[in-house]
């Protein structure tokens, strides 16, 4: 209401897609429990996807990885991040809300977790077979090779939060992923050649935003530090 009101005074110059947040199998968002579809609204103001968090960040080590963090976190070399929630209970949300007919946006920076994803969408899709859902994945930081087959098969988008290549790209490549990982982070010319659909985005207050750097950051992959973080990639 009040965007709406924002847009009636003429104060909100931008287009805006509100996602609603769904955080367990028994809440229903928003989007869910009023019975409208995604996409509802005008040009200036609709409703977007249901919002889903299954990890949370590389810098932050709760990030969900295959591989244990690089440099241990508290002196534990096998510790990799954690999700967060049992692949049971996503699979439970996200079949909730792809049968509804529901856009899903689930976060995922870590593989494992993104593994947990591709994972639920599969799942509702062979219980409720549906054509371009447009589900998504929200960063898709460290995405495999493997993992983007799935997303081209499954038709999912991934959002690729591509700045981390220059905010975070040094400390990834000395602490958190390794040089071999950090060089892959949101690998935009592997889903490119696959011809996957994607979008890249910021993530206010982790980065400025700043769409043009973003496109220059997805060109460039320079770190703070000038190091070009995986020249494949680019």
């Amino acid at each position: 209401r009040r965007l709406q009101k924002a847009i009636d005074l003429g104060k909100l110059p931008i287009r805006v897609v509100c996602m609603t947040g769904k955080s367990r199998p028994e809440q229903q968002s928003i989007l869910e429990s009023s019975g409208l579809k995604t996409g509802f609204g005008s040009d200036a103001l609709r409703l977007g996807a249901v919002k889903m968090f299954q990890d949370g960040s590389i810098q932050g080590y709760t990030g969900y990885l295959s591989k244990p963090y690089f440099e241990p976190f508290m002196g534990d070399e096998s510790y990799r991040g954690y999700p967060m929630r049992s692949r049971e209970n996503l699979v439970k949300m996200v079949d909730e809300a792809h049968r509804a007919g529901k856009q899903i946006a689930i976060h995922g920076n870590g593989d494992a977790a993104i593994d947990d994803i591709l994972f639920a969408y599969k799942e509702a899709q062979k219980k409720t077979p549906r054509s371009d859902c447009r589900h998504r994945i929200e960063h898709c930081q460290t995405v495999r090779e493997d993992q983007l087959d799935k997303i081209q098969e499954l038709g999912v988008t991934p959002s690729f939060f591509v700045q981390h290549t220059y905010f975070w790209g040094d400390r990834h490549e000395g602490i958190f992923l390794g040089p071999e990982r950090a060089h892959r982070i949101s690998p935009l010319k592997s889903a490119s050649k696959r011809g996957i659909r994607y979008t890249i985005h910021n993530d206010s207050p982790v980065t400025p935003t700043n769409s043009l750097f973003s496109v220059w950051s997805a060109v460039n992959r320079l770190s703070r530090s000038g190091k070009c973080m995986g020249e494949a990639q680019r």
